[in-house]
């Protein structure tokens, strides 16, 4: 997956979406980096910082957009009814 650039349609705010490199899902993240973030992007792949995976120094780090958006939560519980819409007990 190349890396895609977009807005988010809730705020506003540049964003990118990144294949993650060990799970392959969409990562979508803030487009511009930041000192404290916890994702590097290496080769086209999000890499996510733990202690048993450190980012390499220098990398660029960045932050996923759920942490920074200011309507996350609101979409998180719709994509929660998407994936379970509710029962029909018809």
């Amino acid at each position: 997956m190349d890396i895609k650039h977009d807005v988010c349609s809730s705020c506003g705010a540049p964003i990118i979406f990144v294949a993650a490199a060990k799970s392959g899902k969409t990562n979508v993240l803030d487009r511009d980096p930041v000192v404290n973030g916890n994702v590097a992007i290496i080769d086209g792949q999000a890499h996510f910082q733990s202690k048993a995976n450190p980012l390499p120094d220098g990398a660029d780090r960045y932050i996923s957009h759920y942490a920074t958006c200011p309507d996350a939560a609101t979409f998180r519980a719709n994509q929660k009814r998407e994936e379970n819409p509710p029962r029909s007990w018809e």
